[in-house]
């Protein structure tokens, strides 16, 4: 009887050892994966000073003419008896093939915390960098955390650890990793769902290496208070532009019957893609499953809009593509072929209709009629013949958020069934069509349209289930 329970004893132990290292290793799995696709935003920072020469590290935030990258101030100050400000004679950038830039400028933050931004020119190389998610703030104790960087030298230890207590007033991050190596201020902490912070310091002396690092959150509101416009990815999420959420007018008094009664509606922050899906980007979800790749009626594919895909291929397209960055899938697809969305989710999705019609209304550049008096911006119906209908995804018109094409090029499915009269029945707060319905909402307009089609208020439909040549997709995503 003893050796029963004893034996039942160790096969509990093991059991809870076993049930209980699954989700510590899947979540450091998660870290490292996020890691490893960031490798291309680390960078080794060499300041050289007269009687000194300092190493540290950074991580690009955006690129435009330069690569704009964060680092920790002191990474950038020489030391000097007098208290004296001792500039570098000379910054270098180091990316991860060990690849440099010089010439290097060094903004001045005013004291601004232990923060400094450094613009790098792309010299032969534009580095492949990667966009990336800013952490939400539901990180606690224990999270599991990784790091990218080594005292003077660029490696990927991508070594296991855990944060131990967060700072909400501080803004920072006070993190345990038992081979935390010295050298390493300015290299970015990664969770599971992107970067986490900026490491500041790090003690390598205890038998526990300990750090601590500024909140990615409390980053990206410094640099967008004192240098806006450097942050070129926002918070950002894969590229995506971020929309501040408001009130607008849907419909227009003066349109079409299923789109002429006004009313107000409010729409939630989001974010959205600034270009609509290539045949390029949608042919690796078709190698990745299987599936047969869309026509493109012989106009060319690469970065031309995807085409000839149905409401429903657009809708998998988003949960697989969720599923390849490690985000949580927003549609549930059951056999029977009910989709349903879970708005609480954080994975890709189409727009819903308000969605579409407050990005293209609040972000337009041009009114009333001066929409249809440009034509090399905006692709749609003339009586000029064109051997390709559609142009690239970032080709014609960009509106004041950066997004390309809202009018024109191809039409865009949205999530919401469509009604003629819905209008009249809509809610005033983030309305998402009727409950049912044969059609789906597609706005924009297309290659073929009149101008009356490219109006930004302007409405049409059609059915799921197949694909059209004058339809493709974007997508949008919850902002955090």
């Amino acid at each position: 009887m003893k050796s029963n329970v004893l034996l039942k004893s160790i096969l509990i132990v093991v059991l809870l050892k076993l049930l209980g290292t699954p989700n510590a290793t899947f979540a450091q799995q998660v870290a490292t994966y996020k890691a490893k696709s960031l490798k291309g935003n680390v960078v080794r920072i060499e300041a050289t000073f007269p009687n000194d020469k300092i190493d540290g590290f950074g991580f690009i935030i955006g690129a435009k003419d330069s690569f704009y990258i964060v680092t920790a101030l002191h990474n950038l100050q020489g030391k000097d008896d007098e208290d004296i400000e001792v500039r570098p004679t000379d910054i270098r950038v180091y990316f991860e093939n060990e690849t440099s830039v010089s010439g290097v400028y060094k903004y001045d933050w005013n004291g601004l915390a232990d923060l400094a931004m450094l613009s790098a020119p792309f010299g032969n190389k534009q580095q492949n960098w990667t966009r990336y998610s800013v952490m939400s703030q539901d990180m606690q104790k224990n999270f599991a955390v990784t790091y990218l960087g080594k005292d003077k030298s660029w490696t990927s230890p991508l070594v296991e650890g855990k944060v131990e207590t967060i700072s909400q007033t501080r803004h920072e991050i006070y993190f345990l990793i038992d081979e935390l190596l010295g050298g390493t201020s300015g290299a970015p902490l990664i969770g599971s769902n992107g970067i986490a912070g900026m490491i500041l310091s790090t003690d390598t002396q205890k038998s526990q290496k300990n750090g601590t690092a500024i909140q990615i959150s409390r980053l990206k509101t410094l640099i967008n208070e004192s240098k806006p416009g450097y942050y070129m990815l926002e918070s950002d999420v894969s590229g995506m532009r971020s929309i501040p959420g408001g009130a607008f007018v849907m419909g227009d008094k003066n349109g079409a019957d299923n789109a002429r009664y006004e009313h107000e509606v409010k729409v939630k922050p989001f974010y959205v893609m600034p270009y609509e899906i290539s045949f390029e980007e949608y042919y690796k979800y078709c190698n990745s499953k299987q599936k047969k790749k869309p026509n493109d009626q012989g106009w060319g594919s690469g970065n031309k809009p995807v085409i000839n895909v149905s409401w429903f291929n657009a809708i998998d397209y988003c949960n697989w593509r969720s599923d390849q960055e490690l985000l949580k899938p927003v549609y549930d697809i059951g056999e029977n072929g009910i989709v349903k969305l879970d708005t609480n989710k954080n994975g890709y999705r189409l727009p819903t209709e308000a969605e579409w019609e407050y990005l293209a209304k609040t972000g337009s550049i041009e009114q009333g009629e001066a929409i249809y008096q440009t034509p090399k911006e905006v692709n749609f119906k003339t009586k000029a013949k064109r051997q390709s209908p559609t142009w690239a995804v970032s080709e014609g018109s960009e509106n004041n958020f950066g997004v390309f094409n809202l009018r024109g090029n191809v039409a865009e499915w949205c999530w919401d069934n469509y009604d003629h009269d819905f209008y009249k029945n809509s809610g005033p707060k983030n309305p998402i069509g009727p409950s049912s319905g044969r059609a789906k909402v597609i706005r924009g307009g297309s290659w073929n349209s009149d101008k009356f089609g490219i109006r930004l208020h302007a409405r049409d439909s059609k059915l799921p289930n197949f694909g059209y040549p004058t339809v493709g997709f974007r997508l949008v995503r919850n902002a955090e």
